[in-house]
């Protein structure tokens, strides 16, 4: 496994349980379902691995849950990313240029859906800094792209001429 690309400096990640779908701090990225619930240890995992026997059973095929990618979770909402190691930001912002990137191939402009973009793990937390687009409004910038709001789930990621 190659850990050069990421590396938490504090050792400790952030997961959803996919069986009760709350949010709990892990030591490694092994663990997806709660270590203990009703004082209970893997309570979570046991619960799930039953229930899926039980259908199988029954003769009805029950996959996995979607694991979600593993994400970074800053607390509170309103950290100020400012006092971030320079290290870490430089990482958060090389890695939404890469998938700013891969969105636009060759256009210089294209329309979005939010989601869309969040699905290929694109967050908002941090961003070089804010420029004026052609509207009049700000939009934060990432190296040679600008996101621009056109609705609440439509964006347009443009390329900046430099």
């Amino acid at each position: 496994m190659n850990t050069e690309n990421f590396q938490d400096p504090r050792g400790e990640y952030k997961r959803v349980c996919p069986y009760c779908h709350e949010t709990f701090t892990v030591f490694h990225m092994n663990r997806f379902y709660c270590p203990e619930k009703n004082g209970k240890k893997d309570f979570c995992k046991n619960r799930f691995k039953r229930l899926v026997k039980e259908m199988k059973e029954l003769g009805i095929e029950i996959d996995r849950p979607k694991r979600p990618p593993l994400k970074l979770l800053f607390e509170p909402s309103d950290k100020d990313f400012r006092n971030i190691d320079e290290g870490i930001k430089e990482t958060l912002l090389n890695r939404k240029i890469k998938i700013l990137e891969k969105v636009l191939g060759e256009s210089d402009s294209k329309d979005i859906a939010w989601t869309e973009l969040e699905n290929l793990g694109f967050t908002v937390d941090s961003y070089d800094e804010f420029t004026i687009n052609e509207h009049g409004t700000r939009s934060p910038t990432y190296g040679a792209f600008q996101l621009i709001w056109i609705s609440e789930n439509e964006i347009i990621i443009k390329k900046l001429k430099k």
